[in-house]
């Protein structure tokens, strides 16, 4: 499986296997999400992009709903380190008003 190759990738290996349909493709992005920070190299991304080449190639129809999938993700991303900041701005607006 190709979330396998881009682990592999992760920690020193190299890439054999590429994503065969959207499962595999899927696979392969939420393994690296899951990888730690420090193992989300320059490496293992350049490695998903190769994946995400390859699974388009195949399906060329799916280019929009990716695109359309990942802005929603950052959106998501993006309101949701507003409320962070709205919650701490929240706490501390309290603080000072009724002390620790």
């Amino acid at each position: 499986m190709s979330s396998n190759a881009i682990v592999s990738v992760a920690y020193g290996g190299k890439q054999t296997a590429m994503p065969s349909d959207r499962s595999d493709y899927a696979a392969c992005v939420r393994t690296v999400r899951r990888l730690p920070k420090h193992r989300r190299t320059e490496k293992v991304l350049k490695a998903l992009q190769k994946a995400r080449v390859a699974y388009l190639k195949n399906y060329p129809d799916d280019a929009y709903s990716l695109v359309r999938r990942a802005k929603r993700q950052e959106w998501e991303r993006q309101a949701e380190a507003r409320r962070e900041r709205e919650r701490k701005s929240f706490q501390r607006r309290m603080k000072r008003k009724y002390g620790s």
